[in-house]
């Protein structure tokens, strides 16, 4: 995948699960600097960036799914826009995830 694309992706996959999770998953909200300029805090949670096959990828997303632990995935049609995004997804079952990330 084309740099651009991933740091297209790692952004929307940061802000999703951010914006959709419990507090368990973030830090302090704001960090004071020694000059009380305030800081947003970060994730709590890392990131791990792995490299696996395709089957492997759907693997995990199923068991994370199946266990309810919250999931954000960028398939392919996330790249499109919003109304091609919205009509891709509704009719598709299962998706391809051979050069996409997700977290």
């Amino acid at each position: 995948m084309h740099l651009k694309f991933s740091l297209i992706a790692l952004g929307h996959l940061a802000f999703s699960p951010g914006h959709n999770s419990d507090g368990s998953w973030m830090g302090q909200k704001i960090l004071k600097d020694a000059n009380c300029v305030e800081h947003r805090g970060i994730s709590k949670q890392v990131f791990i960036v792995l490299k696996v096959d395709e089957q492997e990828i759907k693997k995990i997303i199923r068991k994370a799914r199946n266990e309810n632990i919250l999931l954000g995935d960028f398939p392919q049609e996330m790249f499109d826009t919003v109304e091609e995004l919205v009509r891709a997804i509704a009719h598709t079952h299962e998706f391809d995830y051979s050069e996409c990330p997700w977290v």
